[in-house]
């Protein structure tokens, strides 16, 4: 291949393919900007559209499902183009596949088949990283990645004790057992205002519980549950097989929020030091109890937001993401590989230097 083509190669975007949610938000958006720039974000259209747009990739990023590739003959067409791609996961689709009937497409066969065709997995905890680690494609470990633009202040104090939940089913068990009976002794002694998504919501209480939405841009999400001034999350227990395949990312979205921390002690928060201000809370409602009681006093929560906040900007530092962007963006460089015999990429190639001849 010509070095000028090699040249388009490197100066190729990076494109992360998948919807504006959070598992694309918390992990890119933060990234430092001369990162950033080398990121095109692609939401899934019409093939059409998206074939034009990921044929000009040094790499695609397929963010998490991928049936619809699959299924729809992205993967054909990205093997005829000579594009490689990674597969962006944050949860172990497998064990999901086992519980919930509208992830079955995602049985282990067809994991590893779509794995074995990947340049890389980038993963975003060390145990789903051993957990995909044997299908023997490379692996790479992905950071939360702090982003400013979304750093509010802690929410006021102005009497009310405000308390949100934004887990979803697998966490209601835990949420109707412990932490309700918690605020419910709480809100004897003090007002409490409780927000919570609607699988969460819908658990029996005395306390009333708002019903929040759970927008899946995650932007719109931010600043809607921003808006409930939220003192402090909750975030209990979840009940699934693919509790230890979690990042601690709810504890980057609760600093999002303004808010501290009350947490089940599960995998994702292992780790977690005490200076974080981070409570982690077994499994009895009394714990939970004397955790909201501690952090309704007055400013406390504040406090406890501010550990929140430090250990936040130092764990989840972009500057973090640099070691496996290289790596991923060197993963890119086998394009250059597949595009010498591909006669496709070669005819692309050569539409693209006559767009550019012709200014």
């Amino acid at each position: 291949m010509a070095s000028d083509e090699r040249r388009r190669v490197d100066t190729a975007p990076i494109v992360v393919y998948g919807w504006a949610q959070a598992s694309v938000s918390l992990y890119f958006d933060g990234l430092p900007e001369d990162l950033r720039r080398r990121l095109l974000f692609l939401s899934p259209g019409s093939r059409r559209r998206d074939l034009a747009v990921l044929a000009t990739a040094a790499l695609v990023v397929i963010v998490r499902d991928f049936e619809r590739c699959a299924r729809g003959g992205v993967l054909t067409a990205l093997g005829a183009l000579g594009v490689p791609f990674a597969w962006f996961v944050d949860d172990d689709l497998t064990a999901l596949a086992r519980e919930a009937p509208g992830m079955a497409y995602y049985t282990h066969a067809r994991v590893a088949a779509f794995a074995r065709r990947a340049c890389a997995i980038i993963v975003t905890s060390p145990s789903l990283g051993r957990s995909l680690g044997g299908l023997g494609t490379p692996v790479i470990l992905w950071p939360c990645v702090f982003d400013a633009s979304l750093a509010a202040p802690p929410s006021p104090e102005d009497g009310v004790f405000r308390i949100g939940a934004f887990g979803g089913e697998f966490r209601r068990s835990a949420f109707g057992a412990c932490v309700l009976p918690a605020i419910e002794a709480l809100a004897n002694v003090r007002p409490v205002v409780v927000f919570a998504t609607e699988s969460l919501a819908a658990a029996s209480t005395r306390v009333p519980v708002i019903s929040a939405p759970f927008d899946l841009d995650f932007y719109r999400f931010v600043g809607t549950w921003r808006g409930f001034g939220l003192n402090v999350v909750v975030h209990p227990h979840g009940e699934t097989s693919n509790i230890g395949a979690k990042s601690p990312a709810s504890l980057l979205v609760t600093r999002y929020l303004g808010a501290a921390a009350v947490v089940g002690d599960e995998p994702a928060f292992a780790d977690v030091p005490v200076d974080s201000g981070v409570l982690k809370m077994g499994r009895d409602p009394q714990s939970w109890l004397n955790a909201l009681h501690s952090l309704a006093a007055p400013g406390k929560s504040g406090q406890a937001f501010d550990r929140l906040d430090q250990w936040a900007r130092r764990v989840f530092d972009p500057q973090n993401a640099r070691s496996p962007f290289a790596t991923l963006a060197a993963r890119g460089a086998s394009r250059y590989d597949g595009a010498s015999v591909s006669a496709t990429l070669r005819w692309v190639a050569r539409r693209r230097a006559a767009r550019d001849e012709d200014g």
